[in-house]
């Protein structure tokens, strides 16, 4: 079942996906190379960030555009054990791999899979998406290859980015991801070519 998503005048931000099970398609890898711990202060993690577009959730952003799928990103640690939330979700997109086949997530983009959406509020009392129970879309047992239903076509374009193979893909990621990336040690190390600090205009010299 498909759902629209239109346009609403609304007092508070609502959450980007209604609760429920979803299908949704893997469409984004993007290696965020070592990222602060937003939970822990001055603890590093290699993170990634991965993009999942939901075929049958789709919004309408202006009257004059058609409704286009709604997209929906998370960041998780680049490491794959047998656990981690990495391997999950490459597990729910082809659930005959083991960890120690799932080493390159670009070769999972484009498969869809199944997720449960739930509406957890934080501590200032804003809802907002929780992705849960990735699973695999169950296969026709008479064809393995086929799905057992009707999943829709990709919407958007897939893209895998790699700090140790930049710069390939890097002119297709958005400007505030890039930003990110590039305050990075790992990009840093790769590029040789550190963050320069935010310029100063003549006037905000003056007091």
């Amino acid at each position: 079942m498909s759902l629209l998503i239109q346009p609403t005048e609304q007092k508070a931000k609502e959450p980007k996906l209604p609760e429920g099970t979803h299908i949704a398609r893997f469409i984004q890898a993007v290696d965020l190379g070592r990222q602060e711990s937003k939970f822990t202060k001055g603890e590093f993690n290699n993170m990634i960030r991965l993009t999942f577009e939901f075929p049958e959730i789709t919004k309408q952003w202006a009257e004059d555009e058609p409704a286009k799928p709604v997209v929906y990103g998370i960041e998780v640690t680049s490491c794959i054990s047998e656990g981690s939330n990495l391997f999950k979700v490459l597990k729910a997109c082809d659930n005959t791999i083991t960890h120690t086949e799932a080493q390159d997530p670009e070769a999972f983009l484009g498969l869809p899979f199944q997720v449960n959406v739930i509406h957890a509020v934080s501590k200032k009392g804003n809802k907002y998406v929780k992705l849960q129970n990735f699973a695999a879309i169950p296969r026709n047992p008479s064809n393995p290859k086929q799905y057992r239903f009707d999943i829709p076509e990709q919407f958007n374009d897939s893209v895998a980015y790699s700090i140790k193979a930049h710069p390939r893909n890097w002119d297709k990621l958005q400007d505030w991801l890039q930003k990110i990336i590039a305050e990075s040690t790992t990009f840093q190390e790769k590029t040789g070519q550190p963050q320069p600090a935010a310029s100063l205009d003549d006037d905000d010299l003056l007091q």
